[in-house]
């Protein structure tokens, strides 16, 4: 059995106890992924919810084309941004509104 990889695409403002990102899988399927400091929850979002356009009007950032990541990988990156309140380096350079 493979492991699944995904893609991240948008991420939200970091917030002081939580972190959000939006991340597609290798079919492209877009799922909400949130992680707080003790736990992390994916949700898939519907097609009907997924508009370019709609994520830059809520606020989303978009995120350069960049790696894929395992969901542990995606936990480590998420989790560790919400202790430290930083941006991780891979979420840099993205773009509101693009």
């Amino acid at each position: 059995m493979s492991a699944t990889f995904y893609t991240i695409r948008y991420r939200s403002t970091l917030h002081h106890d939580h972190a959000r990102l939006i991340i597609e899988d290798e079919t492209g399927k877009r799922f909400l992924f949130t992680c707080h400091s003790d736990a992390c929850t994916m949700l898939p979002l519907l097609d009907e919810f997924v508009s370019e356009r709609d994520f830059s009007r809520l606020g989303w950032y978009r995120v350069p084309h960049g790696g894929r990541y395992s969901l542990d990988a995606l936990r480590a990156l998420l989790k560790g941004a919400v202790l430290t309140r930083r941006c991780p380096p891979a979420l840099a350079g993205t773009v509101h509104g693009a």
